[in-house]
């Protein structure tokens, strides 16, 4: 390993580091870092004087969710809420499990590698070895009951520091596992990966404006978007009753993939809402002009959106609509659309000449032929094409009337809402905050931070405690994001801040040692 020296300004001072980099797909990041001090102290420790660095961790993320743990009262929760002789240390434990992941550990095993050589086994006051076996038990003992308390307590706590649900946003994805032979929550479905022969579990979730995870469910993978929406929505509504707020001040902000009567009923009667149409659902919609629409707002990516607001009768009442355009969505979804449309073609067409072919070896039937084209293509474009078999031949034709309708509504959201007073702009924005939990999901997909997969667990009470745990530590760490808000610093910065916080293991002429965190800047600090 080689390493050179790095040297950071704070407060006008210069301090000195040997560094040690590693190549990732964002490009060189700083794998270690250790402080030396400034020219001073490197001088000391040269001639014997001084303190000398023994050992350097590296300690910022767990920093940064054992901070959030401590403010939100964590170990106060844990306490009131699992029974103290089932063990000791339940909150230490319960947070290597989050802290691990967040330090890029993903298995049990790993996190537990990991823990017997960072500085958080000399923080913890375990008294035993940790090994899986530990976790499991933990997770045993973190039963779906002391899951849903400790969750409505930290809700409890979130409300102090002023982060109030006055919109939830609910959204539903699920996750492919390895696992064959589990009880009831891995089931194949549609698997929004595209993973369809694994089994999934399902996950809905509802986050509060700042982002922090309000709500959750694991589920079976089977079950689609709008089934479970009416189980979620009931929770929802029984954890703000128990918080003392009004259901009917509450907007509740969600995915098309939830529409149906019975959905849009049960919401209307408990709270306000504001939903997606599907193209089938509003093509009067789809069909406005981007002439007869108004500049809204900009995004953070600095993506205008264009809209205008109107009426529609759907699911046997009358809602306040918005139609809204954005150029870089309508030019991202034309690409994509283009790329499939040319596969899908040159797919079907490769079909055709395997039936004409002559010569040895078995010909491809036409009843295969047609089964063939059809899993070949995506469910998405099962409507463009027509295939089909007559007097022993396959065919099939392009419906270019279909692909027009279907262009038309590149860039475009057709949105719904009860809201009748509020205007084209909040509808919009609030129903873009749907973004954010898109944004998450994918962290969660993300073997590097917070991630769900790998699930190798068959028994459902695990299951659901491992992804618990999980949504434990994005609620930890989107706090700690919110307490820095201040900053004014983008998440990526956030990251690589906590990344260079470091705390060593030093030793003066004395041979005495203690612990040191190294110098940090105003932002790390």
């Amino acid at each position: 390993m080689r390493y050179y020296l790095s040297k950071k300004k704070v407060r006008g001072r210069i301090y000195w580091y040997a560094q040690r980099n590693v190549w990732t797909p964002k490009g060189s990041r700083v794998a270690e870092q250790i402080y030396l001090g400034n020219a001073d102290t490197i001088l000391k420790a040269m001639k014997g004087e001084g303190t000398v660095s023994l050992k350097t961790y590296r300690f910022g993320r767990t920093a940064a969710i054992l901070s959030a743990a401590e403010d939100l009262g964590l170990r106060g929760i844990v306490e009131k809420t699992i029974d103290k002789r089932k063990g000791y240390g339940f909150e230490e434990l319960m947070l290597l499990v989050p802290t691990g992941k967040f330090e890029h550990r993903t298995s049990k095993l790993d996190i537990v590698d990991w823990y017997s050589r960072a500085y958080l086994s000399h923080y913890f006051d375990l008294p035993n070895k940790i090994s899986e076996e530990s976790i499991y038990r933990m997770m045993d003992k973190v039963d779906y009951k002391v899951q849903e308390k400790i969750g409505e307590e930290l809700a409890k706590r979130l409300m102090e520091f002023g982060i109030s649900p006055s919109i939830i946003v609910l959204d539903t994805t699920n996750f492919a596992t390895n696992i064959e032979h589990g009880e009831e929550i891995p089931q194949k479905g549609h698997s929004k990966e595209g993973k369809n022969e694994q089994n999934l579990i399902g996950l809905a979730l509802a986050i509060t404006p700042q982002n922090i995870p309000f709500i959750w469910d694991t589920y079976e993978g089977c079950k689609n978007d709008a089934k479970v929406f009416p189980d979620i929505v009931n929770a929802i509504v029984e954890r703000l009753k128990k918080l003392m707020i009004k259901t009917e001040d509450i907007v509740l902000v969600f995915d098309r993939g939830n529409n149906s009567k019975k959905n849009v009923d049960l919401v209307q009667i408990k709270m306000h809402m504001i939903g997606g149409l599907k193209r089938n659902q509003a093509k009067n919609l789809y069909d406005i002009p981007v002439s007869d629409m108004e500049f809204l707002y900009e995004t953070s990516k600095e993506n205008k959106i264009f809209g205008c607001k109107t009426r529609g009768m759907f699911f046997g009442r009358e809602f306040a609509c918005v139609v809204t355009y954005n150029e870089a969505s309508m030019l991202r979804q034309s690409r994509g659309f283009e790329e499939q449309k040319r596969d899908i073609i040159e797919r079907l067409t490769q079909i055709d000449k395997s039936l004409e072919r002559t010569g040895r070896g078995r010909k491809l039937s036409v009843t295969g032929a047609l089964r063939k084209a059809n899993d070949s293509t995506h469910k998405n474009f099962r409507s463009l094409v027509k295939m089909w078999v007559s007097d022993g031949k396959f065919y099939w034709k392009w419906n270019n009337e279909k692909e027009e309708f279907i262009k038309k509504t590149f860039g475009k959201q057709a949105l719904f809402t009860d809201l009748h007073d509020w205007s084209a702009k909040e509808i919009a924005i609030t129903y873009n905050r749907k973004s954010v939990i898109e944004s998450d999901f994918k962290m969660m997909r993300n073997s590097l931070v917070f991630s769900i997969p790998p699930v190798g667990h068959r028994k459902d009470g695990r299951i659901k405690s491992h992804v618990f745990l999980c949504l434990l530590g994005i609620l930890l760490y989107r706090y700690a994001i919110w307490k820095a808000r201040h900053l004014g610093i983008t998440e990526d910065k956030f990251l690589d801040a906590l990344d260079e916080i470091q705390v060593s293991l030093v030793s003066d002429k004395t041979n005495k040692a203690y612990w040191v965190v190294n110098q940090m800047d105003a932002t790390q600090a």
